[in-house]
């Protein structure tokens, strides 16, 4: 499932994740979803929103 997601991100969005940055992660949607919103530039580091 994994594998599906990092070919899905690269084919649709152009996206080169590595395996490893996602397994760093703790693997909810949350976490997914801030990294590929950093990859694409929408976001800077710092501005990643915690948990409340």
């Amino acid at each position: 499932m994994g594998a599906e997601l990092l070919v899905t991100l690269r084919q649709q969005y152009d996206i080169d994740l590595p395996p490893m940055e996602l397994l760093r992660s703790e693997g909810t949607v949350a976490d997914v979803g801030r990294i590929v919103h950093l990859r694409l530039g929408l976001a800077r580091p710092g501005d990643a929103p915690g948990p409340e």
